[in-house]
């Protein structure tokens, strides 16, 4: 019995911070740092109402998982990204969930243009980028502070989040 309660306690501490179902995934500043700008809405049949949106990642690409960020303001919030079945890797499902809610039911569900792609207006792909921050970069510390102060700082574990090294 106080074996299964603790397993319980236990489980529930760890998924405090994590979204039900998807891997959590942290920025290390000894590696490259990709700067994501992707356009996200409701509908992407209409380009117009498409936000713009920074990821910060490892990776060239975005991954299937979720990034945590801390807004200039202090705001914590989680952005889960998923493929869509039956669309090219350009799209993808992205859900962000704030103040502390980990359900894959509360998140705020969009659409996510993630790369460029030819059948995209060129108006449209040309917006679509990804910018790098090279690991052995002199002025890292400065890059990342400007682009930490615009959109947040990403998260490099649990709770802790990246402005300088």
């Amino acid at each position: 019995m106080k074996k299964s309660l603790l397993v319980v306690l236990v489980c529930l501490y760890t998924s405090v911070f994590a979204v039900e179902g998807y891997k959590d995934i942290y920025i290390q500043s000894n590696k490259d740092i990709y700067l994501h700008t992707i356009y996200c809405g409701k509908d992407l049949n209409k380009l117009s109402r498409l936000r713009p949106s920074v990821v910060y990642t490892n990776t060239k690409g975005i991954e299937d998982g979720t990034y945590y960020i801390k807004e200039a303001r202090g705001t914590e919030y989680s952005t889960t990204f998923n493929h869509v079945p039956g669309q090219s890797n350009s799209v993808r499902v992205r859900g962000i969930l704030t103040n502390g809610k980990t359900s894959k039911d509360q998140m705020d569900k969009q659409l996510c243009l993630v790369e460029k792609n030819p059948a995209l207006p060129k108006s449209l792909n040309g917006k679509i980028a990804r910018d790098i921050i090279k690991k052995d970069d002199t002025s890292w510390n400065k890059k990342m502070k400007r682009f930490t102060n615009y959109f947040g700082k990403p998260a490099y574990a649990e709770g802790k989040y990246l402005s300088q090294r």
